[in-house]
């Protein structure tokens, strides 16, 4: 296990670590900080790679901006399936501690992406504007004065209105 882990993560040097919770061995290559110099410095893969390894709500949160960053600049092939990995990333920060303000913002982005490119008639029929709504509503409680929680509120009335008209856009949301 160790050995696989060696050649996945290049330059890896001494920040290895393993540990046991909730019965399962979880190997780390870095830390938090290491995960979000990676993320600064434009390495979103390494970020990711770092920041799942981590197994807590901060770093599930930064493994999905990370892949978010990964999939806006990816070509269209790939998108959907970083942002479901961002989707996934999220949900489990939120799990994790639904009290995460990061991880909050990250669902309701990955949601917003995913109904976008799915389509505004599918993405209304499986909830996720709601659901996003909730996300963002839940960031602003924790945090009503958070800037990136009222950007994001602001842009999802902008996509509601933009994909189904003002009009319907009041009658449903």
């Amino acid at each position: 296990l160790l050995a696989a882990v060696c050649l996945m993560s290049p330059g890896f040097a001494g920040s290895l670590r393993a540990d046991v919770a909730d019965n399962a061995l979880r190997v780390s290559v870095g830390t938090l900080d290491d995960a979000s110099r990676h993320f600064s410095n434009g390495d979103f893969e390494k970020s990711t790679r770092v920041a799942l390894t981590l197994g807590t709500s901060e770093a599930d949160a930064l493994a999905a901006r990370a892949l978010l960053a990964q999939a806006s600049m990816a070509p269209r092939a790939k998108r959907s399936a970083l942002v479901e990995r961002a989707l996934e990333a999220a949900k489990s920060a939120t799990q994790r501690d639904p009290e995460t303000i990061e991880g909050q913002i990250q669902l309701a982005v990955s949601l917003g992406l995913k109904g976008r490119a799915m389509g505004n008639f599918t993405a209304h029929q499986q909830g996720l504007g709601n659901t996003a709504r909730a996300a963002i509503d839940t960031a602003l409680a924790l945090d009503p004065e958070n800037a990136w929680a009222r950007a994001l509120l602001g842009t999802w009335h902008l996509e509601i209105v933009n994909g189904a008209g003002s009009l319907l856009a009041s009658a449903l949301y």
